[in-house]
């Protein structure tokens, strides 16, 4: 297969199997009923590529080749367009599961297609794919294995099989302050507690070939904690918590900066006050919001605001990312992860953004009482950090992101009000 630019691989298409409500389980042990091999439909497929032989995608499904041609799952060459070829699924085959449930699929109307070219799925996508015409007959589904990318590769992750990871430390970085990063996952991984993931997510795209630093790429290979994942759309400094609670939606999620390095009691203290305080987003560092006035003027928690009152439990309170932030599993508003949402009313603000979405879903912040606020900077250019693009040109970008999330959830406004 090496002398192709790509192979298209055919999909077989699974329906509801009469399924109305989501359930447990994956989806190869809920749905096990498809449709017939030769449907139509099935003559979709999904391109495995080459990189270096492609530009661009066509859609979610052919490749735009640079040379070369494109082979079937048969190792033969293309010479017509999907749409005119019978379907092949006995070398290898997609299993695509394009409704689920009736609930799923609800939600999936909400999300859209993938492709973007429509901002909500018809009803009638339901009843076109919804294809239960065989039984599956195959032996239990073999659990899949997630594939991490590690500079550009995809790598088995060997402990798949283990329990699922309870602590995940997670960040991100891009090209121009990837160098600092690997000294900021070092001090993580000497820590005195240590995550059971710590996952550095990436636009790989963003990296020219050979950018990831060697020591970097040599550190995910070597050390099973560490792991590196593409997250394909560039969202700024959100990338860091937004694709960690699509991967790990029960774990507890700490997000850390790439130009830090942490003390090594970091982690303990947060999961100590976690302990106590399970319904609330933990942070080494805040901030005492004062409604009306510019973001620079909100107070600060220092060491002496812990001598007469240890725990500051507020909706008021503003966690700030750098000194490492605590998520528990479903502290934020889950209609508020949306990309479209979050680029529009505070693209650069993550903070705010994520402190709005833990108040409208109950969970106030509490900040570590003597937390370690001031951890050691690893001397990142200032022009690089989020804090300088925040006020460029005189504008406080963080109180208009404030201003922008009240206005578009006025209860926000209300709720903090109140305190």
């Amino acid at each position: 297969m090496e002398q192709y630019a790509a192979v298209e691989i055919n999909w077989l298409i699974y329906g509801s199997s009469g399924q109305k409500e989501r359930a447990k389980g994956g989806v190869m042990e809920r749905f096990r009923r498809h449709s017939l091999p030769e449907h139509p439909l099935n003559r979709h497929v999904k391109s495995i590529v080459q990189p270096r032989r492609v530009f661009n995608m066509i859609g979610c499904h052919e490749a735009c080749r640079i040379s070369g041609l494109s082979a079937d799952s048969h190792g033969l060459p293309i010479m017509r367009h999907f749409r005119e070829r019978e379907p092949q699924q006995d070398v290898i085959r997609i299993n695509h599961y394009a409704v689920r449930s009736l609930e799923e699929f609800r939600e999936k109307q909400q999300r859209g297609r993938a492709s973007g070219t429509q901002t909500s799925v018809p009803m009638e996508y339901f009843t076109r794919y919804d294809l239960n015409d065989i039984e599956d007959e195959t032996a239990e589904p073999t659990k899949t294995k997630r594939l991490s990318l590690r500079n550009g590769c995809a790598y088995e992750n060997e402990n798949e099989n283990a329990e699922q990871p309870r602590i995940v430390v997670s960040m991100t970085s891009f090209p121009a302050a990837i160098t600092y990063a690997t000294q900021a996952i070092r001090s993580l991984l000497t820590g005195s507690v240590l995550p059971d993931r710590l996952v550095l997510y990436l636009t790989l795209s963003q990296f020219r070939e050979g950018e990831l630093p060697e020591e970097l790429v040599q550190l995910a290979e070597t050390n099973p904690r560490f792991e590196i994942r593409d997250y394909p759309r560039d969202i700024r400094s959100y990338r860091k918590l937004i694709p960690a609670l699509t991967d790990f939606p029960e774990a507890l999620i700490v997000t850390v900066d790439d130009d830090v390095h942490y003390h090594r009691h970091m982690l303990r203290d947060l999961l100590a006050l976690h302990e106590r305080h399970p319904h609330a987003v933990l942070a080494h560092r805040a901030k005492r919001i004062h409604w009306g006035r510019p973001y620079r003027q909100w107070t600060k928690y220092r060491w002496y605001h812990f001598l007469l009152q240890r725990i500051h439990r507020s909706y008021l309170n503003l966690q700030t990312g750098v000194g490492g932030v605590l998520y528990p599993p479903h502290s934020l508003r889950p209609d508020m992860m949306k990309e479209e949402l979050f680029t529009q009313l505070a693209p650069s603000t993550d903070d705010i953004w994520f402190w709005a979405a833990g108040v409208l879903n109950g969970y106030p912040v509490i900040p570590v009482p003597f937390g370690r606020n001031k951890p050691r900077g690893l001397h990142k250019p200032k022009q690089l950090s989020l804090k300088t693009t925040n006020f460029r040109g005189g504008t406080d970008r963080n109180l208009a992101a404030l201003q922008a999330i009240c206005k578009y959830y006025p209860e926000l406004e209300q709720k903090i009000r109140q305190k």
